[in-house]
C-alpha cells in the first residue's frame, strides 16, 4: 500500500506512531480509522472549549470509540469507515466535526493490515479510557426538517438525543423515515410545542 501506520517487528499493538486507516489484528475485518491523539490535539486547539476532542467534538457527531491504547484512540462512523469508498477514504468527515471546518483533503489513504496480537505481547493500554460505547443519536438536517440519526430504535422509543455541542436531550421517536448504510436509521421525532417566547423548538 505504500503507507503504513508505524507498526514494527518488537513495537506493541498498542503504540500507534501515525494516524491512519487500518483493518485487521484487533479489529477483525472492520475498518477503523486510528487517530494519533497528539496530532489531533493539535487540530483541536482552534477550539475554547477546554474538553477532550473526542468527548466534546468526535462521539456528539455520531462517531464510535471501539479501541483506545497509548496515545491513539481507534474511531469508526459515517463518512470516516461507514458509508464510504475505501477506494477514496479520506478524514474530512472527522476534521469537520473536531474543527467545525469543511475538509479539504483532496488525496485518498491507504488501509493498513494490522498483524494478529500476540497473546502476552500487547504493550500497555490506556487504562479504562474510551472504552466501546453505543453509538449516540444525534441530529441530522432532512431537507428542511430537523430528524434523528440512530440505531435499532423504533416508533414509541424515548432517548436521548444529542447536540454538536454535546448537550442532549430526551426524545421520543414519532416515526422511521429510513435506512442508511451500516445500520444508521433517520426518524421524526414528536413535535415540541412551541410557545410565544419560541422556547420548546430544538435548539440546533
Amino acid at each position: 500500500m505504500g503507507r503504513t501506520n508505524g507498526l514494527s517487528a518488537g513495537v506493541g499493538v498498542d503504540t500507534v506512531s501515525m494516524s491512519g486507516f487500518t483493518r485487521g489484528g484487533r479489529y477483525g475485518d472492520r475498518l477503523v480509522y486510528e487517530a494519533l491523539q497528539s496530532k489531533w490535539v493539535r487540530y483541536h486547539r482552534h477550539c475554547t472549549c477546554g474538553k477532550d476532542w473526542v468527548e466534546a467534538h468526535a462521539i456528539p457527531a455520531g462517531f464510535t470509540v471501539v479501541k483506545a491504547g497509548n496515545g491513539w484512540v481507534g474511531l469508526v462512523g459515517p463518512g470516516l469507515t461507514e458509508g464510504v469508498d475505501e477506494d477514496k477514504l479520506t478524514v474530512n468527515a472527522l476534521w469537520e466535526a473536531v474543527t467545525g471546518r469543511p475538509g479539504s483533503q483532496s488525496w485518498y489513504e491507504d488501509v493498513t493490515l494490522l498483524p494478529v496480537p500476540v497473546p502476552g505481547k500487547s504493550g500497555r493500554r490506556d487504562p479504562g479510557k474510551y472504552s466501546p460505547m453505543p453509538p449516540r443519536a444525534t441530529w441530522r438536517q432532512l431537507n428542511s426538517e430537523w430528524v434523528i440519526r440512530a440505531k435499532n430504535i423504533q416508533a414509541g422509543d424515548k432517548i436521548t438525543v444529542y447536540r454538536r455541542d454535546g448537550a442532549g436531550s430526551e426524545e421520543t421517536v414519532a416515526e422511521v423515515l429510513r435506512e442508511e448504510p451500516a445500520g444508521w436509521q433517520l426518524a421524526r421525532p414528536l413535535k415540541a410545542e412551541v410557545r410565544e417566547d419560541g422556547t420548546g423548538q430544538r435548539p440546533l
